[in-house]
């Protein structure tokens, strides 16, 4: 198996982090000209955003390196640049109104990206088969229309999904039955309105809910707030006895919210017995504050893994579907406390493609990591991310 990044997805991502770390440079640039201000000695940092690039770039490739990748790159002289104006006009996939807009189009870098793929299809001589990963439905949309004909072709919303067809691939079953219980999974798994899925047969947000080491905040307080009058906050923030001089209290800011999927195969048990992964996350936003100063935050990124089962007749259907454990899934969040700088911004990024615009794989995560990567933590730190403002 190879891994081949289109040479449009490399440059976006060198963009974004290059973005984030010339904010935090601008950040540095402006404190150093305040400590100058302050000490009456000019200081200088010696930070620049050539030099950025340079390491961006060279992160980027010790990771393909390491995967053993290869960049795709833009077709330039084969693409058939008429009939891409044709499509942007008309806003045919991969463009796409703008949402914010409708007086714009987007998926210029996405027509690029489409380009890339087909060509690669098209004029690769080995014969090898293609797996193409995007959570764009409009991009994956016009890909799959350009190679209609391709029988070495599958698209694939997410790497769950991709990873279910090469296990499900294994078991020896066709590629239309594999197509039709993947999508059952999912609608299986969660339907609005739908009593007899299993998020709702099973009531599993209140089981979610009920896992106690899931929810708490690690340190309830700051050490240098504990010894006062009041030292035990609420995380719901309920109200505190002490009014004339209230203390500091934990309060939730951010309603909790559920978001599910992919639906990941795993095994079969027997003929007719299909075992499940489904992913739920979740997030919650706390503020630390006396009710004048907010004085700490913390975001709290919570995962679960839902193994759950379900007999599958031969014409696709679901039956028996049965909840079988309920994991705590951390990943993300244990190489962000290690401090494990590439691999939690590579966890990140495939999270953020998976949910876009979700706010819990937010630009700000991006630009946390970029600050402790320069700025170390240290030891016994427990991923929590301070400021101060009023």
């Amino acid at each position: 198996m190879e891994l081949v990044i289109p040479e449009v997805v490399r440059d976006e991502l060198m963009f974004q982090h290059c973005s984030s770390g010339k904010k935090l440079i601008e950040k540095i640039a402006e404190h150093t000209a305040e400590f100058s201000a302050i000490t009456t000695v000019k200081h200088r940092h010696r930070m620049s955003e050539k030099a950025l690039r340079k390491n961006v770039e060279e992160k980027f490739k010790r990771w393909l390196d390491g995967k053993d990748g290869k960049i795709a790159d833009i077709p330039l002289a084969t693409i058939d640049w008429r009939d891409l104006y044709r499509r942007a006009i008309w806003r045919i996939p991969p463009f796409a109104l703008d949402a914010k807009n409708s007086d714009n189009e987007k998926g210029f870098r996405d027509a690029l990206i489409c380009e890339t793929v087909v060509d690669l299809v098209l004029h690769e001589p080995r014969e090898v088969n293609f797996a193409f990963v995007s959570n764009d439905k409009v991009l994956r949309i016009a890909v799959n229309e350009k190679l209609a004909n391709q029988r070495r072709f599958l698209s694939f919303e997410s790497l769950a999904d991709f990873s279910s067809y090469i296990r499900l691939t294994r078991e020896q079953l066709t590629k239309e039955f594999i197509d039709k219980i993947v999508k059952r999974a999912a609608e299986k798994f969660y339907t609005g309105g739908d009593e007899n899925c299993l998020w709702n047969k099973e009531n599993i947000p209140e089981k979610l809910i009920d896992i106690k080491e899931a929810w708490g905040i690690d340190q309830p307080l700051p050490p240098k707030l504990l010894g006062s009058s009041q030292t035990s906050p609420s995380l719901l923030g309920s109200p505190v006895a002490n009014v004339t001089q209230p203390s500091p209290r934990w309060t939730l800011t951010a309603a909790n919210f559920f978001y599910l999927g992919p639906h990941e195969f795993v095994k079969t048990s027997d003929a007719r017995t299909y075992h499940w992964s489904s992913t739920v996350r979740s997030l919650r936003k706390y503020i630390l504050s006396d009710g004048q100063v907010t004085m700490e935050e913390r975001i709290q990124l919570i995962f679960f893994k839902i193994i759950w089962k379900a007999d599958v007749k031969a014409d696709a259907r679901f039956h028996d579907m049965r909840l079988e454990e309920i994991k705590l899934y951390t990943q993300f969040l244990r190489l962000y406390r290690a401090q494990d700088w590439d691999q939690a911004e590579l966890q990140l990024f495939n999270l953020q493609k998976q949910v876009p615009g979700s706010p819990l794989y937010s630009q700000t995560f991006v630009e946390r990591i970029s600050y402790l990567r320069a700025n170390p933590p240290g030891k016994g730190w427990d991923g929590a991310f301070t400021f101060k403002t009023k």
